[in-house]
C-alpha cells in the first residue's frame, strides 16, 4: 500500500484517480461504468445515483477513521444512497454500529478494516446490499484512516474475481471464530489490487505524456489541455471540450479535430450531430480484467478444502435393519 500511496503521491494528473473511482462507485449502484462516462462526457453529470454516492462518499472519506457513531452514520447514508432504501435505515443503522461496537480497538487499522468488510459480508442476507456498502466503506477507510491518498483503495475487482472464496471465507469466520484463513485472504487481495492500480495508473499517464510530446507545438495549445481532460474520462464530445476549455464552439471542434488527425480519439458514433469521441488508448486500460490472482496463498495451504469439509452436513450414524440379513453362523 506504501508503494501505491508513493505512485498516487506522483501522479501529476489527478484526473486519473477520480476516474477509477467513478469506475469502482458506478459498479457498486449497479450502473454500466461506460454509460455513466458516456453521460458525463454530454451533460457534465454522472447520473442521479453514482452522484449522490460519491457525494456520500466523499463524507464517510472525511470522518474519523475510529469507527465513532458519526462515522458509522456515514456508512449508513453511503448504504441507502448505493441501494436507494430508505426502509431498511433504521436496520442499518444498527446492524454497522454492532459491527463497529464488535471491532473498535482491533489494531493495526487495516486489520480492523478488513474484518469490517468480512462483517458486512455476512450482514447481505438480513440486510440486502451490506456486501457492496462494505466495498465502498472500506475504499473511504483507507483515505480517513491515512493509508492511501484520495480517492483511497478500491478492493471489488478482487472480491469479484474470486468471489466462491469469499464467501467460503466470510462464512468460515462465522462458524469456527477464527479470522485467520479470512484475513489472509484479504491480504493477498489488497496486494494484488494494489499491484494492479498501480498498472493502471503508469500506463495512462505514460500515455497522456506520450499525447503532450505528440501535441507541443504552441498551436496545439487546446488540444494539449484536452489530453489532459481525457485522462479522467476517455470519451469526449465537442460541446462538452467547449465547456472545458472555456471556449468557442468552433475552437473546441477545431482541438477535437486536432486529436482525431494525431489518433488520440476516435469516433464511436457515425453520426453527423451529437458525436462522442473516445481515447481508446486509455479506456483499453479501463476494460482489462482485473490481474488480481496471483498464487492464492489462502489455497495453497488448503484453507478452500477444509473451510468445504466444514459446511458438509456430517453423515447420519447408521440405522440398525431388524430386517437384515444376520451373518450365516459357522
Amino acid at each position: 500500500m506504501g508503494r501505491l500511496g508513493g505512485t498516487m503521491d506522483r501522479m501529476p494528473e489527478p484526473e486519473i484517480r477520480h476516474l477509477l473511482l467513478i469506475r469502482e462507485v458506478s459498479a457498486l449502484c449497479r450502473e454500466d461504468w461506460v454509460s455513466v462516462l458516456k453521460s458525463h462526457a454530454e451533460s457534465a453529470r454522472y447520473g442521479s445515483s453514482v452522484e449522490s454516492a460519491m457525494n456520500a462518499f466523499h463524507q464517510a472519506a472525511g470522518e474519523s477513521p475510529g469507527f465513532s457513531s458519526v462515522s458509522v452514520r456515514r456508512f449508513v447514508d453511503l448504504h441507502v444512497v448505493l441501494h436507494q432504501d430508505q426502509v431498511s435505515e433504521r436496520r442499518a443503522s444498527s446492524r454497522f454500529e454492532s459491527a463497529a461496537e464488535h471491532l473498535r480497538g482491533i489494531d493495526p487499522f487495516l486489520i480492523r478494516a478488513g474484518l469490517m468488510l468480512c462483517e458486512s459480508t455476512l450482514l447481505e442476507n438480513e440486510l440486502p446490499g451490506a456486501q457492496g456498502t462494505g466495498q465502498l466503506v472500506f475504499t473511504a477507510l483507507t483515505v480517513s484512516g491515512a493509508m492511501v491518498p484520495w480517492p483511497g483503495l478500491g478492493i471489488s475487482p478482487f472480491l469479484n474475481a474470486t468471489s466462491a472464496d469469499h464467501l467460503k471465507l466470510c462464512r468460515a469466520v462465522q462458524k469456527t471464530g477464527d479470522p485467520e484463513p479470512w484475513l489472509l485472504y484479504f491480504l493477498d487481495g489488497v496486494a494484488r489490487q494494489c499491484e494492479d492500480l498501480i498498472g493502471r495508473m503508469a500506463r495512462i499517464e505514460e500515455t497522456v505524456q506520450t499525447w503532450k510530446r505528440t501535441l507541443s507545438a504552441p498551436r496545439h495549445a487546446a488540444a494539449l489541455l484536452l489530453t489532459e481532460k481525457l485522462a479522467g474520462n476517455p470519451f469526449l464530445t465537442v460541446r462538452g471540450a467547449a465547456a472545458q476549455l472555456d471556449a468557442a464552439f468552433t475552437t473546441a471542434q477545431r482541438a477535437v479535430d486536432k486529436l482525431l488527425e494525431a489518433g488520440i480519439l476516435q469516433e464511436t458514433t457515425n453520426q453527423r450531430r451529437d458525436r462522442i469521441f473516445c481515447a481508446n488508448d486509455i479506456f483499453a486500460v479501463l476494460n482489462e480484467p482485473p490481474r488480481v490472482i496471483s498464487a492464492a496463498p489462502w489455497r495453497e495451504k488448503e484453507i478452500i478444502p477444509e473451510l468445504k469439509l466444514l459446511e458438509e452436513p456430517p453423515a447420519p450414524p447408521p440405522r440398525h435393519d431388524p430386517a437384515a440379513k444376520l451373518p450365516i453362523p459357522y
